[in-house]
């Protein structure tokens, strides 16, 4: 190995051992005696390529060169390591200052962390028992929101229920009303019936006193021309006699027997045929006479299809108008008047039946066929038809406040019924009990029982069974409803009528 090669290396590795712990200016001392090195390496090596057999000069040279390196090298060595020492060591004190402050914020930071972890342990107790907290919270939110629901829903369930009570009571309120308004005009109508009757009874009574007093002059009449033989000048004619007297009580007894007024008025007209061969009965219709019923006449079509207008001047208007029993004989027939109804009469006889001032009904009679022989005196006829007429009207009169009387007791009974069910109807849509809807149903039946009673209390027995004619029929019309049932089972109570069709309807079902 030549000198340089040996020198680079040894350098190369005093400068690889040196630079391992000394400081950047030591290193670059290290750094410029290398270069002086190799200067001195290149000069040695010039001056060797300019002499080169001077091989004694270049040893001794090289022994000093070497001496003076090997010098130099050591004194720089020696600073070099001294310099690295010092630098060292500055760096290990350094460092151990830094190592213990870095030692004492480590203890600092351990004990900051050992706080925090305790803190976070704590926090994190703190935020397990908080989620604990609340999802408990949150549980008691959803029960306390789920009770809610069931409060607003059993509210809202109870105000609508409250709302239906309301409208309910203000129906029923407005139901009571119109019942009691409608119980005042019902009971001032049957007022007013009552007086109606009582002065149709009073009539009755009249007419049957006159019948009777009609009847005693008849025989008083009867008795004096038996002694006397006929009358005397001047002396009115005999009543009637025993036989038209007969008939005149046959045909009461027949008006007596008749339960509505058309049979009233077809016995007039057969009262009538026993002394007229011909007899009509025609009904006021408006401004018209429509043909009902008749004895003799010869129609070629039905009478119901006979109209008298009447505008048209004849016997039958002027009755209708004047409102009086029109007899007219042979002399004062004029030719209208016969061509009326045709045929050939002798005497017309013309009844007007005027019930409460208002028309009614006309009766038209006349002997056209007839002979004398068969009939009794004019005179004799038109005062049997005149008595007929003074009995029959009071009759028709009666009967036909009867009649309106009794419609308006269905009428009433209807009313209490309809308001039974109603109370009901009432009762099921407010979510009563069944025990309670039945107790209020018997309860509501028992009241309108004892209203009724209470109306009927001068009426017939006809009039004591309407309502429970009615209740049967309610139980059988409403057959298989809840109300037909509940109804059904307190029909024991109902009377005789409703009983009989409380018990079919139970077969039936």
């Amino acid at each position: 190995m030549d000198f340089r090669d040996y020198a680079a290396t040894e350098t190369k590795t005093l400068i690889a051992g040196l630079l391992s712990g000394r400081s950047k200016q030591s290193l670059g001392d290290l750094q410029a005696f290398k270069r002086a090195l190799d200067e001195a390496a290149r000069a040695f090596e010039s001056t060797l390529s300019a002499a080169p057999d001077a091989d004694g000069d270049v040893a001794q040279l090289i022994d000093r060169l070497a001496g003076a390196s090997e010098s130099q090298l050591k004194a720089a060595t020696e600073h070099a390591a001294h310099e690295a020492q010092s630098r060292i060591d500055a760096q290990r004190r350094e460092f151990e200052e830094q190592a213990d402050a870095l030692r004492a914020e480590l203890k600092t930071q351990t004990e900051r962390a050992e706080f925090a972890r305790a803190e976070w342990a704590k926090a994190h107790d703190a935020h397990t028992q908080a989620e604990a907290a609340r999802q408990e919270a949150e549980a008691d939110r959803e029960k306390e929101a789920h009770a809610r629901a069931i409060a607003d829903a059993d509210r809202a369930d109870l105000q609508a229920k409250l709302d239906g009570a309301i409208t309910a009571q203000a129906a029923v309120q407005k139901r009571l009303t119109e019942t009691e308004a409608a119980q005042a005009a019902f009971q001032q109508r049957i007022a007013d019936a009552d007086s109606a009757l009582k002065a149709m009874q009073q009539r009755v009574a009249d007419a049957e006193r006159e019948v009777g007093r009609a009847r005693m002059d008849a025989e008083a009449a009867k008795q004096a021309a038996k002694q006397a033989g006929a009358p005397a000048k001047g002396q009115a004619a005999p009543a009637p006699s025993s036989p038209a007297l007969d008939r005149l009580l046959a045909v009461y007894q027949k008006l007596a027997t008749c339960t509505d007024i058309p049979d009233v008025l077809i016995a007039i007209a057969n009262g009538l045929a026993n002394d007229f061969s011909r007899v009509g009965l025609f009904n006021v219709k408006g401004n018209r006479l429509e043909g009902r019923y008749h004895v003799g006449l010869d129609f070629k079509v039905d009478i119901a299809k006979v109209v008298v207008p009447l505008t048209l001047d004849s016997p039958l208007t002027q009755a209708v108008t004047a409102n009086r029993v029109e007899a007219l004989a042979a002399k004062e027939l004029a030719d209208n008047t016969r061509s009326l109804f045709g045929g050939s009469p002798t005497s017309v006889l013309v009844l007007p039946i005027t019930i409460h001032g208002e028309p009614m009904a006309v009766i038209y009679a006349d002997d056209s066929e007839q002979s004398q022989a068969e009939s009794a005196p004019f005179e004799d006829r038109t005062k049997f038809a005149e008595l007929l007429h003074r009995h029959a009207v009071p009759v028709l009169e009666k009967l036909q406040v009867e009649l309106k009387t009794h419609a308006e007791l269905r009428e009433y009974a209807k009313l209490l019924l309809d308001e039974v069910e109603y109370m009901y109807a009432g009762d099921v849509s407010a979510g009563k009990k069944d025990t309670d809807i039945k107790s209020h149903l018997k309860d509501n039946l028992a009241s309108a029982r004892q209203l009724y009673s209470q109306r009927i209390a001068s009426e017939g027995p006809s009039a004591a069974m309407l309502l429970e004619e009615l209740l049967g029929s309610v139980i059988e019309s409403k057959s298989g409803t809840p109300f037909s049932r509940d109804l059904m089972a307190l029909a024991s109570k109902a009377g005789p009528s409703a009983a009989k069709k409380s018990s079919r309807q139970a077969q039936a079902s």
